[in-house]
């Protein structure tokens, strides 16, 4: 559980079955969001956090801001293609199988929005980086798009190919390169470039600068070294 800028992160070890896990999940987070000073309504963090089954528990995030008052909670699961729907009443996805461990009846999110536009607060759903869903509880007024999905874990090394070594290093070195100059610099095509560069920018690695120019993350910067370990 990551409690925002200035704080370590909280790892928190939870029980084994799902209903229990969620709902320890639950009540820590909305402990640290009372303690912090913050009024996201407990209803929508509780179905907001129960609505992780959905993606089998992936990567799941908890991030705390602005004093308690805006809740993100991000995972790497299948995502939700249609958000306008699954906020909708009576809408649901889950199987037999989640229902054995929450209602599933297509009330959660719904239930979640209500509860915290009737404290005058907003929820927003997003994509994940890469993959996921990005759920973002918000009392404090904040611009919403403006709220940063959190970063996708850093791909294990062995899963970066050597070309993708090769175009880390050289935005490491040259600052920032779009597809001619890497094509140009690895003698490889225009258009292997272009589809190298944006598969790296989708695993958080590499960031837009205009133009078509992408430079290293902040993240890939911090742990070139790692990423440049991995064998073939």
């Amino acid at each position: 559980m990551d409690r925002g800028v200035g704080q370590p992160p909280e790892v928190l070890d939870v029980a084994p079955e799902a209903n229990t896990a969620l709902r320890n999940v639950t009540d820590v987070a909305y402990s640290r969001v009372e303690a912090l000073g913050g009024d996201i309504p407990v209803e929508s963090l509780r179905e907001v956090v129960e609505n992780l089954v959905h993606a089998g528990c992936k990567d799941p995030v908890i991030t705390i801001l602005n004093h308690g008052r805006t809740v993100v909670v991000a995972d790497h699961g299948p995502g939700i293609p249609d958000k306008r729907r699954a906020q909708a009443y009576g809408y649901t996805t889950a199987t037999t199988q989640l229902r054995q461990h929450i209602r599933g009846v297509g009330a959660g999110l719904p239930r979640a929005r209500a509860a915290i536009e009737a404290v005058g607060g907003a929820l927003r759903i997003d994509d994940n980086i890469g993959s996921g869903t990005v759920v973002v509880l918000d009392t404090a007024g904040s611009d919403l798009a403006a709220v940063a999905k959190p970063e996708p874990p850093l791909p294990p090394p062995r899963q970066l190919s050597a070309r993708k070594r090769h175009i880390l290093m050289l935005l490491a070195d040259l600052g920032a390169a779009g597809p001619s100059i890497i094509a140009r610099e690895l003698n490889i095509g225009l258009s292997t470039a272009f589809r190298e560069l944006a598969e790296l920018e989708s695993l958080g690695l590499a960031k837009p600068l205009g133009k078509g120019k992408r430079a290293l993350t902040e993240k890939a910067a911090r742990s070139l070294m790692e990423l440049m370990s991995g064998t073939d």
